[in-house]
């Protein structure tokens, strides 16, 4: 019979209810980021993730991280950093993104006509009044913000109809009418 190990510390056990008691001793569970149910191996949270997808994503490249620490250790090594889209400050974390641009008095700007709003709520309504949406180029889902659209593609693997995209030069279209423009030309 294979040694049981724990997840934190190197110690094994010969038995599935003495490694529970460990855990439970010393708190040493696996726990998921979205729904706080805890596992006993990785293999465990692994599958639990991939069903519920409960992952911290990567937007720049689909990297898939437990937590939202791993996350961001992730974006600083990499360098790949969530830019303020009015003063192109770089954060590390979607909250610290949020708080800065709640703390100055960033104007919005729309990502379609680049038209300029005093609030993140003007510049919604403008986008719903006006149709300026980005939309996922495998599914009929639309968003707001070009973040959001590649977050769901990354989510559910809607990377393959993205012919020109290329992390480093994100957002690859403006608009959906540039995306199209390329997909006639470029065939």
């Amino acid at each position: 019979m294979p040694a049981l190990e724990c997840p934190h510390c190197d110690q094994t056990f010969r038995r599935p209810k003495a490694r529970e008691n460990h855990l439970d001793a010393f708190g040493h569970w696996l726990e998921c980021d979205f729904c706080d149910d805890q596992f006993s191996s990785y293999k465990s949270l692994d599958q639990h993730c991939d069903a519920k997808n409960h992952w911290h994503i990567c937007n720049a490249c689909g990297y898939k991280y437990y937590n939202d620490e791993d996350l961001k250790y992730h974006r600083i090594e990499m360098e790949h950093f969530l830019n303020c889209s009015y003063c192109d400050k770089k954060f590390t974390t979607w909250k610290a993104l949020g708080q800065h641009c709640d703390a100055k008095d960033h104007w919005a700007r729309c990502f379609q006509c680049f038209n300029d709003f005093h609030n993140f709520d003007s510049r919604k309504s403008h986008m719903d009044q006006e149709g300026h949406w980005f939309y996922c180029a495998s599914c009929p889902m639309g968003f707001h913000h070009p973040n959001n659209r590649q977050r769901h593609q990354v989510e559910n693997n809607h990377w393959s109809n993205w012919r020109f995209h290329d992390p480093k030069h994100y957002p690859p279209y403006i608009s959906a009418g540039e995306q199209q423009y390329h997909l006639v030309r470029d065939g």
